[in-house]
């Protein structure tokens, strides 16, 4: 496929779950803590599965403990990526 990568397979699962994938890298901050540094939601734009729930979800699972600068992801194991997403 050549010319915009939009109509590859990307598209519209690639932006929500580039969306989803900021916000949830927003949360990344936990006092002195702060992660987003570390993790580039663009690689996600031109991804073939909506993984934006997978994102959703840690973000409702992200703990903070303001106190200590200390995150809990404990939840995040209840967050699973569908089935065949994850390669």
């Amino acid at each position: 496929c050549m010319g915009l990568l939009v109509g590859c397979g990307g598209g519209k699962k690639g932006e929500a779950s580039q969306q989803a994938c900021e916000t949830w890298l927003a949360t990344m901050v936990c006092g002195e803590t702060d992660h987003r540094d570390e993790f580039d939601c663009s690689i996600y734009t031109e991804e073939r599965c909506d993984v934006a729930d997978y994102f959703n979800c840690l973000t409702a699972k992200t703990e903070c403990d303001e106190e200590t600068s200390t995150f809990d992801f404990s939840g995040w194991d209840d967050c699973a990526v569908v089935a065949g997403c994850a390669d």
